[in-house]
């Protein structure tokens, strides 16, 4: 009588002989297209895969091809055509048409490589969705893998004891044929747990006694038991028991099948932690893009409409947050010249007012009267925390420019803002200035790690040596360094994130020689274009470090800055 199949899935392994499989894909339609060819040309031409395969010894032409399979394949024209059968072309021609076929048949196979290698990074990935049920079934899913194990042994209970962060306790976390209020009892200490300490260490324990089991603190009273190590690869998580009420031995083949249902005790485990650790990773990252959007939408992206003054600014973070910045905005300065009020954040009074527009409401004429007022920033370290640091120096500087036109008076006010609002973990570098368009005048102060030069006609002159970093001490006070800019004069300023000692005198001489000829060469670009072209002077220094950077090209200007303006 035959026997009927087995209803259980018949496993194959991949060395298994099976070229019917292999060749019923790629290989067929290659050789589809060999036909196709010998039709067109009259000579034949053979896919070959089998390197045994018989092939004349010296064939008219053959050419390797790269696939993206791991067989080694070819064309091969071994003949001439047969006599029968005049040849359509040349041999020549022929050969160059084979040539042009393998060509682009490797290229092909070059594709499909890079082509799952691009799948296999999408499905890496692939954001982790949780489904609600998962976490309530693990509870389930646990308790039957414990019943199919110890049924399978002829045990008639089970329980997983899991050890807590410190390592000194073991607590009963799942259970099969166990009282439920097992699982309420405090944890076992793990001092003194013979049996789950010589578990833990790698061995499998059987006690085959109730005296053993006894000598060895086994956690429950039977006849019997075995326990095993919960781990995976890369950590032990804790113990497997397993129960029987009678007195009785464990063969080995026993003992290996609890230590396999100790792995998938672990498995189920695992895969919970990483799902859960993939969902919380998906959420950080979606939280970390919004964060850096909002961080860049805060950067200006129009210049300020000012007689007399233009201004281009840049600036890169490291990773997807960072602690540089740049910033621009309008002082209007009244008659008297002792107020000063911000256009881009405008009091009540000033949005009530006819004289000064409000931020609903811009206008597009440049005032004679106005100041621009510029400003830069970096952090001294990287990532959210330089981000914060960012964003305090910007409000710092911008709130206190409402009551003051001095840029050492702002940077004075965000050194004790960080200073009394952190727990001296928080420094930064910063730049500030005014630019009086129609004067010319010229103010600005430096703290930390700000580099710059005014370039002038024919000469280059270095900003004033800045003062400490911004954060480091509660007085960092200092008077601004006032100058008047002519018409065509440029002020270019950087920072940049370091976490080194400042660069030494001769490194320092040299970036600003080749800045300076830099911008003696460039100085009637626009300042985007200048500053386009510092940044990449200078990019290869900051990405070496890894660093936050920010960048400001200002240029005092003949009249209003509609029609001085230049176009990259």
């Amino acid at each position: 009588m035959a026997k009927s199949p087995a209803a259980h899935l018949r496993i194959r392994r991949a060395d298994d002989d099976d070229s019917t499989a292999i060749e019923s894909g790629d290989a067929e339609r290659w050789r589809r297209l060999c036909n196709r060819f010998e039709q067109a040309t009259g000579w034949p031409l053979r896919y070959v895969t089998d390197p045994t395969a018989e092939t004349p010894a010296h064939p008219i032409w053959s050419a390797p091809l790269n696939l993206g399979t791991a067989d080694a394949a070819q064309l091969v024209i071994p003949s001439r055509p047969s006599k029968g059968a005049p040849p359509k072309t040349s041999a020549d021609a022929v050969t160059a048409l084979a040539d042009a076929l393998a060509e682009v048949l490797t290229e092909l196979g070059g594709c499909r490589q890079a082509l799952l290698a691009r799948e296999a990074e999408l499905a890496a990935g692939v954001p982790v969705i949780s489904r609600g049920e998962d976490a309530a079934q693990l509870a389930e899913r646990l308790v039957a893998v414990l019943q199919g194990g110890a049924t399978a042994v002829d045990c008639q209970a089970a329980g997983v004891y899991l050890l807590d962060p410190a390592t000194t306790e073991l607590k009963l976390r799942s259970c099969w044929g166990l009282p439920a209020e097992r699982l309420l009892a405090e944890a076992r200490p793990l001092r003194g747990a013979l049996a789950d300490l010589e578990a833990l260490a790698g061995s499998a324990v059987v006690l085959d006694t109730p005296t053993t089991l006894e000598l060895w603190h086994a956690p429950e009273n039977f006849g019997s038991a075995v326990c095993v190590p919960v781990s995976s690869a890369t950590s032990i998580l804790g113990t497997l028991w397993m129960f029987s009420c009678q007195q009785r031995d464990f063969s080995d083949q026993q003992t290996n099948l609890i230590e396999i249902i100790a792995g998938r005790v672990a498995i189920e485990l695992e895969r919970e932690a990483l799902l859960g650790e993939g969902t919380l990773s998906v959420d950080v990252h979606r939280q970390l893009a919004a964060a850096s959007q909002l961080q860049q939408d805060q950067l200006p992206e129009s210049p300020p409409i000012v007689e007399g003054a233009e201004v281009h600014g840049w600036t890169e973070q490291a990773s997807d947050l960072g602690g540089a910045f740049h910033d621009w905005f309008v002082l209007a300065i009244d008659a008297a010249n002792d107020v000063t009020a911000s256009k881009n954040s405008p009091s009540d009074d000033e949005i009530e007012s006819s004289d000064v527009p409000s931020k609903t409401a811009p206008t597009d004429e440049a005032r004679s009267d106005d100041m621009l007022a510029v400003a830069l920033s970096s952090g001294t370290v990287r990532g959210t925390a330089a981000a914060l640091t960012a964003q305090t120096v910007r409000t710092a500087l911008r709130e206190h420019a409402l009551c003051d036109t001095d840029p050492a008076t702002w940077l004075d006010a965000a050194n004790r803002t960080l200073w009394h609002g952190s727990a001296g973990d928080q420094f930064a570098s910063a730049f500030a200035a005014t630019l009086e368009g129609r004067s010319g005048m010229l103010h600005y102060a430096a703290a930390g790690n700000v580099e710059g030069l005014i370039v002038r006609d024919g000469a280059n002159e270095r900003l004033t040596r800045p003062r400490p970093t911004l954060g480091a001490d509660l007085d960092i006070s200092g008077p601004s360094t006032a100058t008047r800019l002519d018409v065509g004069d440029l002020l270019v300023a950087w920072c940049w994130t370091a976490d080194e000692e400042p660069a030494g005198s001769d490194e320092l001489a040299d970036r600003y020689e080749q800045i300076g000829k830099l911008l003696l060469l460039r100085r009637g670009d626009s300042c985007e274009q200048i500053a386009r072209a510092v940044r990449q002077l200078l990019q290869p220094t900051w990405c070496d470090v890894a660093a936050d950077a920010s960048l400001v090209v200002l240029r005092r200007m003949s009249g209003p800055v509609e029609s001085n303006r230049h176009k990259p």
